[in-house]
């Protein structure tokens, strides 16, 4: 943990507000939910994934997809990889791309054939032709699963199974 050198007061309510700079390098958005954790030398701020928290949940369901779908299924939160069941394992904990960002704040299933795609932002490879379902719980988007493969062509009956399997994470993570 390193300082920042920014000091801000509480107000009457107990609210403190980050700066700008910082929440724009933290990709902190408003309405982001964050976890309070305190120690003998403060306060931590860190941001919570309520994927995370279902993260066993999250493992079981990209497998289930990978091996009934035979295809590479990726959960991912707003922010970075969580979950691969197939040959990307080394993405997990990898910042999410732009364009999935994109793709997921549009807030609607699809099949993308016309663009490629690549996963994380450090990732070299190119994906062109995948199924996107974004995760989104009591009106809030969460993170979306992502399925594709290198021996055929994602299609509209993949993309049905995947929307079952994020309709039941999302039933496991209303509260």
């Amino acid at each position: 943990m390193k300082s920042t050198g920014i000091i801000r007061r509480i107000d009457e309510l107990g609210r403190v507000v980050i700066p700008k700079e910082i929440r724009k390098s933290m990709n902190l958005k408003e309405g982001a939910e964050m976890e309070i954790y305190t120690s003998n030398e403060g306060l931590i701020l860190q941001k919570h994934s309520r994927i995370e928290n279902l993260l066993e949940l999250a493992k079981e369901t990209a497998e289930v997809l990978a091996k009934t779908l035979s295809v590479d299924a990726v959960i991912v939160d707003l922010e970075r990889v969580l979950v691969v069941e197939g040959d990307h394992k080394d993405k997990i904990g990898d910042k999410i791309s732009s364009y999935l960002s994109l793709l997921l704040e549009k807030r609607k299933s699809t099949i993308v054939d016309d663009k490629a795609m690549s996963l994380t932002i450090s990732d070299d490879s190119l994906y062109k032709n995948f199924a996107v379902s974004p995760i989104v719980v009591q009106g809030d988007l969460l993170g979306g699963i992502i399925c594709f493969s290198s021996d055929r062509r994602v299609n509209e009956s993949d993309l049905k199974s995947v929307d079952v399997a994020t309709g039941y994470l999302v039933k496991r993570l209303e509260f």
